[in-house]
């Protein structure tokens, strides 16, 4: 069973320079958008100083990451950080309301749905409640007739960058090794 315990889908060593940020900004209150199993939550939150705020949205469409996603929720709690998962589509008004009750933040993880409209309207909605903001994905590179699930995140990345000051973290081109793009608002 795949769990929030088990090796993160993004490079850790890229994770680590996050969290490096995070640390170096004294981030005390967390968002991620688009946690499935939890293994990334958990590791940065787990980083970050006991007490600190750590929030959670995802759609939580199957059992499996659900569960492995509420254990992680409960684990933080016992460490003890105020921890919280907001099940739901990022983009719908009742997600939002919830998360903005939750805030602010110091920073935000978007991690979600990677098409242009769902990153724009995460940026927009989340973006905005947090002084950094970090995104996954932002090197992805598939040829053009993949037919797998679109993957925009590296062309919002290259329109937007210029606007903030802003870090890549990009650690190897390897497989799953898809960076992390970081911005100051």
């Amino acid at each position: 069973m795949v769990s929030y315990l088990t090796q993160t889908a993004q490079l850790t060593s890229e994770l680590d320079r996050w969290i490096e940020i995070l640390l170096e900004e004294n981030v005390r209150r967390y968002l991620e958008i688009g946690s499935l199993y939890g293994a990334s939550l958990w590791y940065v939150a787990s980083a970050l100083p006991r007490g600190s705020t750590v929030v959670s949205v995802d759609l939580c469409e199957k059992v499996e990451p659900f569960e492995s996603l509420t254990s992680c929720i409960r684990a933080l709690r016992q460490q003890p950080y105020k921890a919280n998962l907001v099940r739901g589509d990022s983009t719908s008004k009742e997600t939002i309301e919830s998360v903005i009750g939750l805030g602010p933040f110091d920073a935000v993880f978007i991690d979600g749905n990677h098409a242009m409209p769902y990153i724009q309207k995460d940026f927009t909605n989340y973006g905005m409640l947090a002084r950094i903001v970090g995104f996954h994905d932002i090197m992805w590179d598939r040829p053009p007739e993949w037919a797998g699930t679109r993957i925009d995140v590296p062309i919002w990345w290259r329109e937007n960058r210029a606007r903030y000051r802003s870090e890549e973290i990009v650690r190897s081109k390897k497989m799953n090794s898809n960076g992390i793009g970081v911005i100051w608002r």
